[in-house]
């Protein structure tokens, strides 16, 4: 088992994203759906209630078997965007932390702004599955695709079944706008 996470480029990061699409056959046009991703990988996931509503989500290996449960009073977007993010622990990071437990509060952290070590690793684990996340649900190639026949920044978030703002990062991040 590993015991440090390596810093990965954006680039490598989406090329994991994509090759988990493409190994199962899930790269199209279409909206990606987490939860199949997830069933494709032997994950399973389960949309619960949690006691504190600022946990997004859980990845934990439970016997030999990974889950995702996913706060299920969020809303669905988020939902998605929550097992995306799982999804990309579990390919990331599986070989180093055998449970993530994701507040929303620790989505955002930036490594250099921490001070410990273990904190600077775990804010680029998050980081890293953030990206994995909008590579997961937003695949570049697809973006790419679908913002050449149209620019609306909603419509295409409605299409990838992703937050306007998701979709506003996301163009921003590949370079479109």
């Amino acid at each position: 088992m590993k015991t440090t996470v390596e810093f990965m480029e954006r680039e490598k990061v989406e090329e994991a994203a994509l090759a988990l699409l493409n190994r199962h056959d899930l790269l199209g046009n279409a909206a990606v759906n987490p939860v199949a991703v997830a069933s494709a990988e032997g994950i399973e996931v389960f949309s619960i209630q949690l006691s504190d509503d600022s946990v997004c989500g859980i990845l934990r290996k439970e016997r030999d078997q990974y889950c995702i449960y996913v706060n299920a009073d969020h809303h669905p977007h988020r939902m998605r965007y929550t097992i995306a993010h799982e999804i990309g622990h579990y390919v990331l990071h599986r070989d180093i932390v055998e449970t993530f437990v994701d507040k929303e509060i620790n989505l955002y952290r930036k490594p250099q702004s921490l001070e410990s070590a273990r904190d600077r690793q775990s804010a680029m684990m998050e980081v890293q599955a953030n990206m994995f996340a909008a590579a997961l649900l937003m695949p570049g190639p697809s973006v790419r695709k679908q913002y050449a026949h149209t620019k609306d920044i909603q419509a295409l978030a409605k299409m990838f079944g992703v937050s306007r703002e998701a979709m506003g990062h996301r163009i921003s991040n590949l370079g479109l706008q």
